[in-house]
């Protein structure tokens, strides 16, 4: 089964939306589990305080609760309830909360503890009346029925900007996902396009090629025409484009798997160059070959690396405005075969060397330009495809250097 990028991308980017919004909400249940610790804490300063307060303002001081005949007396005038209802005490209480930033409405309560041996034990928003009573037995308390509404005024800024950066992360990715799988859409209807277009063009091409040779061998008289010359040359080149431009889509679609069988690296490189001896002789290329004495056995697909060392000489004499001269070596380290290929071309600027290896692309340092631009491309996928690595080394005026690395070679002497 063929890996879609499209799809595990599409796949990874909905996911990663759904942990940050699993995320935004998880940080806004703790804000609010913080905002309701803050809130308690608060209630209960604001308790404190003014059960403190009115202590200290009681001018009988401190009563034990064994001093009143019902438990229920502040000051054995005044009983519990009473002080609920009193001016004083609603006018500190709400002193107090307005202090700590409490304004919601509220009712107060005073209870007996249940568990009189753990004074610690207290409800929320409650606060002992120990400071008033010399015991613990009673506790006053608070209840908000409007708490909820509060909370949500207080975070309302934090929701709605989290909804709304959501919502805009949302949309883009939307958005970008509908703009991906249009421009997917074109691309395949593109390459569909091309390569109908070149499996036309191969039949008629092949049909003309096979003309030209017939005259050649049957009309003696024509064999040395150039208008000859011209049909056998430009058809070779036009079959060599359309062959490029189905290689290079099989590449992409990883349509076919590589050939690999063990081979005699240096001896692909002799029959690769010889297998361009015509074209050596009519452009005068020298080509030099520096081959180790031991044969580098390698496992690779013949066909294709052949045909990717053939792109990078014709280049190298195709785009040369004086002789060419081309060396190309190979080594064995330790880390893979390498390969090398250095001419003494035109060149090009740095700025471009990133450039090279991208589809369509021609430098503008080329005398001229032939083709459809797709050879480094087929090259570089051809050596990816081997686990390898191709780089470029160049500048205008002093040549170009290719550096191809080829993983685990196996030796054999």
């Amino acid at each position: 089964m063929k890996f879609n990028w499209i799809t595990a991308l599409i796949t990874a980017s909905a996911l990663a939306m759904l942990a940050l919004i699993a995320f935004q909400v998880r940080w806004m249940q703790h804000s609010q589990e913080l905002l309701e610790e803050q809130f308690n804490q608060r209630v209960n300063l604001a308790l404190c305080n003014t059960v403190e307060k009115l202590a200290v303002e009681d001018g009988c001081g401190s009563i034990k609760a064994s001093a009143c005949s019902n438990m229920t007396a502040m000051n054995c005038h005044q009983p519990l309830d009473t002080l609920l209802a009193s001016d004083i005490f609603d006018q500190t209480l709400q002193t107090a909360l307005h202090f700590y930033q409490i304004d919601l409405p509220y009712r107060a309560n005073i209870h007996t503890k249940d568990s009189p041996d753990n004074p610690d034990e207290l409800p929320p928003y409650s606060c002992t009346l120990n400071p008033l009573l010399d015991n613990d037995d009673h506790y006053l308390q608070l209840n908000f029925e409007d708490k909820e509404s509060f909370f949500l005024a207080q975070m309302g800024g934090m929701i709605g900007s989290s909804i709304f950066i959501l919502l805009f992360i949302c949309t883009i990715f939307a958005l970008a996902t509908y703009h991906l799988l249009r421009q997917k859409r074109m691309s395949d209807l593109n390459r569909e396009f091309f390569n109908h277009m070149a499996h036309e063009f191969r039949t008629p091409l092949t049909n003309i090629r096979l003309a030209g040779k017939m005259l050649e061998k049957k009309e003696l008289q024509l064999s040395d025409s150039p208008y000859l010359r011209i049909i056998r040359e430009e058809g070779n080149h036009l079959m060599e484009q359309v062959e490029q431009v189905l290689h290079l889509a099989r590449l992409e679609k990883h349509d076919f798997d590589l050939q690999r069988k063990e081979t005699d690296i240096g001896q692909l490189l002799r029959e690769t160059v010889k297998s361009m001896e015509l074209r050596q002789l009519e452009c005068r290329a020298r080509i030099s070959l520096d081959l180790p004495h031991d044969p580098v056995f390698q496992a690779v697909d013949p066909l294709h690396l052949g045909n990717a060392i053939r792109n990078l000489l014709d280049n190298a004499m195709k785009y040369c405005t004086q002789v060419p001269d081309i060396r190309l070596g190979l080594q064995a380290s330790g880390r893979g075969v390498e390969l090398s290929l250095r001419d003494n071309g035109q060149g090009w600027a740095e700025a471009e060397s990133h450039k090279v290896f991208e589809k369509f692309y021609q430098s503008r340092q080329a005398p001229n330009r032939k083709g459809f631009g797709l050879g480094l491309a087929y090259v570089k996928r051809v050596i990816e495809l081997h686990g390898g690595s191709i780089a470029v080394n160049s500048s205008p005026g002093a040549g170009t250097r290719f550096d191809i690395s080829l993983p685990e070679p196996t030796t054999h002497s």
